[in-house]
């Protein structure tokens, strides 16, 4: 898993971030211990971060790869599950949902390559809206260290008669953000915020027709 590095580092050792040719050299190297691990013990456990498929444009590994995703509380996996959820939802609902309707979807900037994944296999015009973390540093880019203010920064450009879906991974198990705003902050803030789950059937579930 690549260490996050924020702006906050006068002074202190310098760590070369993880590029995309980095991020498929320690694939590269994980892939045999993986595969040990499974002759060995029937089981892989070793498992590489998502952020490393992510940075090296790589496929996101199939549910087998993270067996019954125990490492899920460390982010392992959750980009699959993400992507399974949205999948899933889609063919069940394809005819129910509006396919004039626009939306557009807060995500990091690592996690728009998954939302992107997502448009690639609807016909639904997802928009997605990429944030840069000003408040660590834009060295951070996975979603669930996005603040508010930044996400604010972002959607006053954005067009007015479109919903906005900011998921519910920037909130804390109180209900409150990294800098401090709470949910009904958040929706009062701009009429055109919609709060969704942190599944990717959220997505699809918010195009659904009124009457459908």
């Amino acid at each position: 898993m690549p260490v996050g590095l924020t702006k906050y580092r006068d002074g202190m050792q310098k760590i070369k971030e993880v590029d995309k040719d980095k991020a498929q050299e320690i694939l590269n190297i994980i892939y045999p211990f993986k595969e040990r691990a499974k002759e060995e013990y029937g089981v892989n456990w070793v498992y590489a971060a998502d952020e490393l498929f992510l940075l090296s444009d790589m496929e996101i590994p199939k549910r087998g790869y993270y067996n019954d995703f125990v490492q899920i509380e460390n982010g392992i996996g959750i980009a699959r599950k993400f992507l399974d959820s949205a999948n899933i939802s889609y063919t069940r609902l394809k005819d129910r949902l509006d396919k004039k309707k626009s939306v557009y979807v807060i995500t990091s900037v690592l996690g728009e390559k998954v939302i992107l994944k997502i448009k690639e296999k609807t016909d639904l015009n997802i928009i997605s809206v990429a944030v840069e973390n000003e408040f660590f540093g834009r060295t951070v880019t996975v979603s669930g260290l996005m603040t508010f203010n930044d996400i604010k920064r972002k959607i006053r450009k954005l067009k007015k008669n479109i919903s906005i879906l900011i998921p519910g991974i920037i909130f804390n198990n109180d209900g409150i953000t990294l800098d401090g705003y709470t949910k009904k902050q958040v929706k009062q803030s701009d009429p055109r915020i919609v709060l969704t789950g942190n599944k990717g059937r959220d997505i699809i579930r918010s195009f659904r027709r009124e009457n459908g």
